[in-house]
């Protein structure tokens, strides 16, 4: 599988969990497909029919704890919350992916609501980057791209502490393990 493919998948996972995803979970083919994307990561509990039934009935009060919080998220999914000991979204993080988001003509869809260093944003980012790369003739441009990716990932440390926090705060394991793919595909850059 092309690592575009594979950052799409996350990205994917990273939205909130939608019928489409949970009748994915539940019919096993989610499962199945993680495996097949991310053979680093075991995605071995999906065989068992009452795992699935649980994540599907789970997911949703997962990510909403998780990433949205009632007051604040238990693992914050912007990359600035993890910038420095008293972080403030909007730090470095994200207006380093504005800059490269300009740079590059991208822009957000009219109803993305999230800030620029969002986990999704990175990954989508990251993904159009890579796609363009291969589209391009000119060695100087795919050499650009290749900076502007590294800058993107060059701090791993903060999808470790942010993989903790998810370990540490869902009821049942999944987006943890989707955090390590996710660590485990950018490491492939």
């Amino acid at each position: 599988m092309k690592l575009k493919e594979k950052l799409d998948i996350l990205s994917l996972l990273y939205s909130r969990p939608d019928d489409f995803i949970k009748e994915k979970i539940l019919d096993g083919s989610l499962g199945e497909m993680l495996e097949t994307a991310f053979p680093l990561t075991s995605f071995e509990e999906f065989k068992d029919e009452s795992y699935r039934k649980s994540l599907e009935e789970k997911i949703s009060k997962d990510y909403l704890y998780l990433f949205v919080g009632v007051s604040s998220p238990l693992a914050s999914p912007y990359e600035s919350s993890y910038y420095r000991k008293d972080s403030h979204l909007m730090e470095k993080p994200a207006r380093d992916m504005i800059k490269i988001m300009k740079k590059w003509g991208l822009d957000f869809e009219e109803d993305y609501k999230d800030l620029p260093d969002h986990i999704r944003a990175k990954l989508a980012v990251i993904s159009l980057l890579l796609d363009h790369k291969d589209q391009v003739q000119e060695d100087v441009l795919k050499v650009e791209i290749d900076k502007d990716i590294k800058m993107l990932t060059k701090n791993m440390a903060w999808l470790e502490a942010f993989k903790e926090k998810i370990s540490a705060g869902e009821e049942i394991s999944f987006y943890s393990k989707i955090a390590q793919a996710t660590i485990d595909t950018l490491k492939e850059l």
